[in-house]
């Protein structure tokens, strides 16, 4: 009896190493997709899976998630992923020794308000709260609707933010801080029809219209005007500080003034060519021009040393008329805005990335230089760095 219980034990023992037949044959597959596979630079997605065996769904499957780099986006035990940095990476989903390898994109874009803008001029307000796009208020963080002043009015856009609150044309300021309208009669002196001039840096503004005299407003609102009507401007920008004033005009001159003053600082030209867009350097002493001759198709931005008198370097072009060019506040970051979208330079004038768009007008770093907005029918914000 005690032969036959050994004899009935070993057998059970050796039975239990032995994987069962029907699971050795069975059949396993694992399907996967994201939701989105290019998320915005705050984006989520989630992971849609389904786990079969032998052609039937798998209820509670084991399934594990991961991320081939943690640095663009994460992925949690439930499958969602987010987005962490600009960049391409893979979302890995396992169960039961399968695996599927899931790419994603995370881009610089944060939000896109679609059709809204058709304004001039887009501004971002002092503390990083408020973006400003012709005729409307946005939250800086999520793009959400703030406050409409009119219906695609001119006279309503908003100009620039100063420090006592949101400049508009019609000479109103909208005080963003207890959301009320004061008025101020020197900001009449804009003329939302003809004045299409214009630049602020550090609370102070300039207008003008073509062969007139120019405006420049502090944040005092105290008025400047700029004698210079000789011949037509084609662009004007104020130095980071608020200080100078450059201007080009249709005879080839780039002209700078004292905005304190309006007196000539100085005046030079680059080899005859047009300048279509002016910036200043973060130390003043330099201008970013956007230089265009259609006949020689040189559209270029030259970099213009004004205390030497000597173009230090071109870059941008060869092909589109190169449009808007801005500075980030930190000085570490080059837009460039031409008809292909924008192209983003570091500060020793290296090609970092493009952004592809087309039909946009304006643009403008927050002032904390961390992101860019730009707009023309849609006003979207990216991620800069």
């Amino acid at each position: 009896m005690k032969k036959i219980i050994r004899y009935f034990v070993l057998v059970v023992l050796l039975f239990s190493f032995v994987t069962p037949v029907a699971d050795a044959a069975s059949k396993i597959t694992v399907s996967a997709k994201l939701s989105k596979s290019t998320l915005k630079y705050n984006g989520s997605a989630k992971v849609n899976y389904s786990v079969k065996k032998n052609g039937k769904i798998v209820k509670k499957p084991k399934v594990s998630f991961s991320s081939s780099n943690k640095n663009i986006v994460t992925v949690s035990s439930k499958g969602v992923v987010k987005s962490k940095n600009v960049g391409k990476a893979y979302v890995y989903v396992k169960a039961y020794g399968k695996k599927v390898k899931l790419p994603v994109t995370v881009s610089r874009k944060v939000w896109s308000i679609e059709g809204k803008y058709k304004g001039r001029k887009v501004d971002t307000s002092f503390g990083n709260k408020y973006v400003s796009a012709g005729s409307s208020l946005y939250d800086l963080k999520n793009g959400h609707l703030v406050k409409s002043f009119a219906k695609n009015s001119s006279k309503s856009n908003s100009i620039f933010f100063s420090k006592k609150g949101l400049v508009h044309y019609d000479g109103s300021i909208f005080n963003y801080y207890n959301f009320k309208f004061n008025s101020y009669n020197k900001f009449k002196l804009f003329n939302p029809n003809n004045d299409y001039f214009f630049d602020v840096k550090n609370g102070v503004s300039y207008a003008s219209q073509n062969k007139s005299k120019g405006k420049v407003v502090n944040s005092d609102l105290d008025v400047v005007e700029i004698d210079d009507v000789e011949t037509g401007r084609n662009a004007a920008a104020l130095s980071v500080d608020g200080s100078i004033l450059a201007t080009s005009y249709d005879d080839t001159r780039v002209v700078l003034n004292d905005t304190k003053t309006g007196n000539v600082i100085k005046e030079f030209k680059i080899d005859n060519k047009e300048v279509r867009s002016i910036t200043f350097t973060k130390d003043n002493n330099k201008l970013l021009l956007s230089v265009t001759n259609v006949e020689e198709e040189d559209f270029m931005v030259y970099v213009y040393d004004t205390d030497k008198n000597v173009v230090l370097k071109k870059f941008g072009g060869p092909y589109g008329v190169i449009g808007e060019v801005k500075i980030s506040p930190d000085g570490k970051r080059i837009a460039l805005l031409d008809m292909r979208g924008v192209k983003m330079y570091d500060s020793s004038y290296k090609l970092l990335y493009e952004l592809k768009m087309i039909d946009k007008t304006s643009m403008n770093f927050t002032k904390d230089s961390k992101y860019l907005i730009v707009a023309g029918g849609d006003v979207t914000k990216y991620y800069v760095k």
